[in-house]
């Protein structure tokens, strides 16, 4: 699995790479991108057999797969506190089942890890995959050849199901707590520190796409895994490496409660919750 994740494939005229781990190895084969992509999977790659333009589109950072696996397994719990203003919802993608809540992406689109895999191949890399019907979701043309194969696709995911996160660093004293007080574990919850829904987080985040169930501003909860191997925080990495920048920029509508708690921290306070965050 590792190996096929780590394959140069041909290039493709719509493709963001020609390889799983081009966008994905910082600081390790199945981690972030270094930079910002764009958003392909919402734009047809082929409409009625012609293939779409689909540059000029929003870009974001790739996120890192690293104990995404766990996300499949961890129940939809979502993060709702009528005080701060937080109604967090699941969305139900329909990739590949319409009544399960989706787990996996920055809009929350795909379902299980497998269809996500199977995706990216298709949307990311511009290829064909197996069983080559000609349409949307498998990226293929008529009579066109599989450039992946499902046993294939079956081998990546066990490798990502796989490829688990380094244990998180002992928490300094105070850190959970402050998290916790300022509410940011309402929706950073659970054992990856996300709730696995969905919460309007303002104006200022309302430059992604629109989709069947979610609107330009509703993101996905980002698990907090492995804090100190990402670079790029949010869905374009506009914060950067600061857990500050990550707050103070990316939380408004429902998070703008926990903004305002945060702001108030003494900065010995922001200091250890920051420590906190770049430790799990």
């Amino acid at each position: 699995g590792q190996a096929l994740f780590e394959q140069v494939y041909p290039p493709a005229p719509t493709r963001n790479g020609q390889s799983c781990v081009e966008c994905h190895s910082v600081p390790v084969t199945g981690g972030m991108g270094f930079a910002a992509h764009k958003v392909v999977p919402d734009h047809p790659r082929f409409v009625d057999g012609v293939e779409q333009d689909r540059t000029g589109m929003a870009f974001m950072v790739p996120p890192s797969l690293l104990a995404l696996g766990a996300l499949d397994a961890q129940p939809v719990a979502c993060g709702v506190d009528e005080t701060m203003g937080i109604y967090g919802v699941p969305a139900f993608s329909g990739k590949p089942d319409k009544d399960k809540p989706a787990r996996h992406g920055h809009k929350m689109q795909t379902t299980t890890l497998h269809a996500f895999v199977a995706g990216a191949f298709v949307h990311e890399l511009g290829l064909c995959t197996e069983p080559a019907d000609p349409d949307e979701a498998t990226g293929c043309e008529p009579g066109q050849a599989p450039d992946v194969t499902a046993d294939e696709i079956d081998d990546v995911t066990y490798f990502l199901a796989h490829a688990g996160a380094p244990a998180p660093l002992t928490p300094p004293a105070g850190g959970a707590a402050i998290f916790t007080s300022t509410g940011c574990a309402t929706c950073h919850a659970g054992p990856l520190r996300t709730d696995l829904c969905a919460h309007d987080m303002g104006a200022a985040m309302a430059d992604g796409p629109a989709t069947e169930f979610l609107s330009a501003s509703q993101w996905a909860t980002m698990p907090l895994v492995y804090m100190r191997g990402r670079y790029g925080m949010g869905h374009d990495g506009r914060a950067g490496w600061s857990v500050d920048a990550a707050i103070t920029m990316l939380h408004g509508g429902e998070g703008d409660v926990s903004r305002s708690r945060y702001l108030t921290l003494s900065s010995t306070d922001r200091a250890t919750l920051a420590q906190y965050v770049r430790g799990l």
